[in-house]
């Protein structure tokens, strides 16, 4: 009886560890193929404080800025005139802009341009700079910010892939 029983306990030990799988390895988790990307934020840190005279934008004071962002064939898709910062100077950077409406990027290929503006009036508005950027060159590591920047201006896109 004492055999008997030592042999169902060998059988009864060599069932379970042979049920048990070993689990499988689970893959990293990887990014989806997002195809579109909003911008929810502008931010500028830093523009430069001259024109190509190598004058103050404006006589008296700094320059009143804000950026627009165009197409490559200067269709402006979404002005920021109405929402300019006044009489910046080095310390008063970076400028946060919070788009209330999120601008949508559908075409990732698109080349697009955020160009920046000293804003007078009642005389034009003069471009202080700009910078390009293109969303497929980043569409492999997907980042919420973008940094782009040309000459003495940097700015940081900030937005979400979907």
């Amino acid at each position: 009886m004492k055999k008997l029983l030592q042999l169902l306990i060998l059988i009864s030990t060599i069932t379970v560890f042979t049920s048990c799988k070993k689990d499988s390895k689970t893959t990293p988790a990887t990014h989806p193929n997002y195809n579109n990307f909003k911008i929810t934020s502008i931010k500028i840190t830093s523009i430069p404080f001259l024109n190509a005279y190598n004058s103050s934008w404006d006589l008296t004071n700094g320059p009143d800025v804000y950026f627009n962002i165009a197409d490559v064939n200067s269709n402006i898709l979404l002005n920021g005139s109405s929402n300019h910062f006044s009489d910046i100077s080095a310390s008063t950077l970076p400028l946060n802009w919070n788009l209330v409406a999120p601008f949508r990027i559908i075409n990732l290929s698109n080349t697009y341009y955020i160009t920046v503006y000293d804003y007078d009036s009642p005389d034009p508005d003069e471009l202080m700079e700009y910078a390009d950027f293109k969303m497929s060159d980043y569409s492999g590591s997907y980042p919420t910010t973008i940094n782009i920047s040309s000459n003495e201006l940097t700015i940081s896109i900030i937005g979400d892939w979907y």
